[in-house]
């Protein structure tokens, strides 16, 4: 198998010439700033295989791209090699249609990162599997935002039957409110490693996030949610970032918050459509009380890191960690990491919803790379661990 996929390789460098992009776009809303779409493209055609248990399929995948003016259009084009294909692979994918003007936006496809205020309802929620590398037509939903002098909307509706919509207010230069509403009205299936499947039930939730800023770049806020039959929580914080002299920026966030029983911060997030959160297991406990820290930096565009902790009283905190480097002009490197049990570096447990993966470029030459790419994780549609792994060739001109 891996000698099919090195063949087809070296043949489309032979005879394939094309500029194809991966694009990821999400609406930012910023709590005292204002919405807008931002896409983040990269070169490439991708070779490799997906690994299920102990079998594996190779699979070529072609990503063109056609972006003019405020307006650009994506698909992905699937090919499996070999005479097995794995179950949720789809030949033709339409990945997003996107408009944005930087005013008004309206988008369609793959969604990523969509937090409302500081997170206390929905919180980098995605439409993706956190277990999947290979995008299928299920996996998309439509986002819509206006910005108007003083005030602002967006909205959000997915396959998965997700949806939210929010106002923004800028009531002065000191004081800026957002109020939203999000809801799942059919929840979501999760097949278990036990073969057993889990119905998560529909839910609701609201939330009210009011933003000060201080002075230079630091603010102060304070957040309010409910979900909805779950309780409610509260919470204070402050955000600032520093840049020195364009050679080093940082940004630093702290959260404390109060919570009723039940209630889940952040309980719409990146895991949600594939590791939610079990409700009834929050509300068998008592009131929770505790910090949500992150970190970044960047060093000279060079080097550049996040790290997210997350710890209440009576439940076992979460860490998240991100990284990339450029580590010399022709090799580039990123890795992540997340584990929602996290107790210390030795509990890495995929079944317990651990997340595992990197990604390493080479440039050949300044029209085109390849890179590696990795991923590990509990895949929670076919109740197993699933390894995937693929070479995308970026080839531009």
């Amino acid at each position: 198998m891996k000698k099919v996929v090195l063949l087809v390789l070296v043949l489309l460098f032979s005879v394939t010439g094309v500029y194809a992009t991966d694009v990821s776009t999400w609406i930012t809303a910023t709590p005292s700033g204002a919405t807008s779409l931002s896409t983040n493209l990269s070169n490439g055609i991708s070779l490799g295989y997906v690994k299920v248990g102990s079998g594996e399929v190779g699979l070529v995948s072609w990503k063109p791209d056609f972006k003019l003016g405020p307006w650009a259009l994506g698909f992905d084009f699937n090919i499996p090699v070999g005479s097995s294909n794995p179950a949720g692979i789809q030949n033709v994918v339409f990945r997003y249609a996107q408009y944005d003007d930087h005013q008004k936006g309206l988008r369609y496809g793959v969604l990523d990162n969509v937090t409302l205020g500081h997170g206390m309802i929905m919180k980098d929620y995605s439409t993706r599997y956190s277990y999947d590398l290979i995008l299928t037509n299920n996996q998309m939903g439509a986002q819509a935002y206006y910005n108007f002098n003083k005030w602002g909307l967006l909205g959000m509706a997915t396959w998965h039957s997700v949806f939210n919509f929010g106002a923004k207010q800028y009531v002065n230069p000191r004081l800026t409110l957002t109020e939203y509403v999000v809801a799942d009205s059919d929840g979501v299936n999760v097949l278990q490693s036990d073969g057993v499947t889990r119905n998560f039930p529909a839910q609701s939730g609201f939330g009210v996030d009011a933003t000060v800023p201080i002075i230079g770049n630091w603010d102060c806020f304070a957040e309010a949610g409910q979900l909805n039959n779950h309780g409610a929580g509260v919470g204070l914080g402050t955000d600032w970032a520093y840049d020195l002299f364009g050679l080093m920026q940082s940004t630093f966030m702290l959260t404390y918050r109060v919570m009723d029983k039940g209630f889940v911060p952040g309980y719409f997030d990146v895991d949600y459509e594939s590791n939610p959160v079990d409700l009834s297991s929050a509300e068998a406990g008592s009131g929770r009380n505790g910090i949500l820290g992150a970190w970044a930096f960047n060093v000279a565009n060079r080097l550049a890191a996040t790290l997210t902790y997350e710890d209440y009283n009576d439940s076992n905190p979460s860490l998240i960690a991100l990284a990339n480097a450029i580590v010399s002009d022709k090799i580039l490197a990123s890795g992540y990491y997340k584990q929602e049990n996290f107790t210390d570096l030795r509990a890495l447990s995929y079944e317990q919803g651990a997340i595992l993966g990197a990604a390493v470029t080479y440039k050949l030459n300044p029209f085109s790379s390849l890179t590696w790419n990795y991923k590990k994780a509990f895949n929670s549609t076919s109740g197993q661990v699933e390894e995937t792994q693929y070479i995308s060739a970026g080839i531009g001109f």
